[in-house]
């Protein structure tokens, strides 16, 4: 099987969720497709779950993140929904961490 590289550096998305944590920033995710592979999903799933991050995705982005989670917002963007919405616009964000897009 051929080895790619993951879509992300895990430890510096890491470091930079410590950072805006520790300062008491807010942070969402927003995931593209870059991200929907099974190596990228996992490493999504336990950051999300290790810091708590409400993920949103982009229509393509759809299936990186499992939709039935806590943490899961839907679809944000085109055929949008309206929780994705609502969270990644409003007051309550301070950091959009957008990962996989191009």
């Amino acid at each position: 099987p051929q080895h790619r590289e993951a879509a992300v550096d895990v430890q510096a998305v890491e470091q930079l969720l410590h950072d805006y944590l520790l300062r008491g920033l807010n942070v969402a995710c927003l995931v593209g497709n870059r991200m929907n592979n099974p190596q990228d999903a996992a490493l999504l799933l336990r950051v999300a779950e290790k810091y708590r991050l409400p993920v949103a995705t982009t229509l393509s982005g759809k299936g990186a993140f499992p939709e039935g989670h806590a943490l899961a917002l839907g679809v944000y963007g085109f055929a949008g929904h309206a929780r994705a919405v609502e969270t990644l616009n409003g007051e309550g964000v301070d950091v959009l961490l957008v990962l996989g897009c191009d």
